[in-house]
């Protein structure tokens, strides 16, 4: 595929971006809109039903200290045990901030695959301690899968399908949209995308949807649209010993007198 048909498909996503961000939020131009329809209409491709009583989990720094001992342990006051499942959830309403998915003011209920993933997650520092949660669907879910891969070993050669291969890489898109990592200083608005993806995919009817982890490589994440089709069963508490970083150079070196130097168009 030569370099100007590969823009031409990139294209609609970035507009749509571009729209979201920088000029309207809640109406849609009609080209973004017939944009947005075709997405819809390919979810039925990457629809998974999550059963009645599959597993997740979520983390959240910190740790509950008891103020006095109580049964059956008269030492209990000593040592730290994990958050109670009535702080495993998401917060109220009323002090529910904007996040990956859910819009300012709408909780919904983040979840991981794993206990790796999700402690991974919320980002803690060594010797911190981190209550994980295990919560159990209490009803088969109907999600959007974005990691999906649709494409079969016979399709792993250059594509010839245009429209295959638009589907495949706005898909790869969106993906990457709802899982690249976002610092606590980024600009909100980097979240609008997904937050108006996630409310387009709950109105046709989905309950969640599923997207890769930007901190662990085996791990996914679950967002669910009503927190309460997720039970806390257990929380049991950890301590983190270590914390791993694995790097590589860009091969890009700038001198100080080098970026003086700099002319920008």
């Amino acid at each position: 595929m030569r370099k100007k048909e590969f823009f031409q498909l990139y294209e609609p996503w970035l507009r749509f971006i571009d729209y979201i961000k920088g000029k309207n939020r809640f109406i849609m131009s009609k080209e973004i809109e017939q944009f947005l329809q075709k997405i819809l209409e390919t979810t039925d491709k990457r629809k998974v039903i999550l059963k009645k009583k599959r597993i997740f989990f979520r983390a959240r720094i910190g740790a509950y200290w008891p103020s006095r001992p109580f049964w059956p342990d008269k030492w209990s006051s000593l040592y730290p045990h994990p958050l109670p499942c009535s702080k495993m959830g998401p917060p109220p309403r009323d002090i529910s901030k904007g996040g990956r998915v859910n819009p300012e003011g709408i909780s919904y209920l983040y979840l991981s695959s794993s206990k790796k993933t999700a402690i991974s997650e919320v980002r803690p520092w060594i010797k911190e301690f981190v209550t994980v949660g295990v919560f159990e669907l209490n009803r088969d879910q109907k999600i959007v899968d974005a990691t999906k891969e649709l494409r079969g070993s016979s399709q792993k050669k250059k594509i010839a399908h245009y429209l295959e291969y638009n589907d495949y890489l706005t898909w790869k898109n969106i993906n990457y949209e709802f899982s690249k990592p976002v610092s606590t200083t980024d600009n909100k608005l980097e979240y609008l995308p997904t937050q108006y993806l996630a409310e387009l995919f709950k109105n046709a009817g989905y309950d969640g949807v599923k997207y890769n982890s930007s901190v662990s490589r085996t791990g996914y994440n679950l967002v669910l649209f009503n927190p309460k089709v997720a039970k806390c069963t257990k929380c049991q508490l950890f301590s983190i010993k270590e914390i791993v970083y694995k790097f590589g150079s860009t091969g890009r070196v700038e001198t100080r007198e080098e970026m003086q130097m700099r002319r920008f168009y």
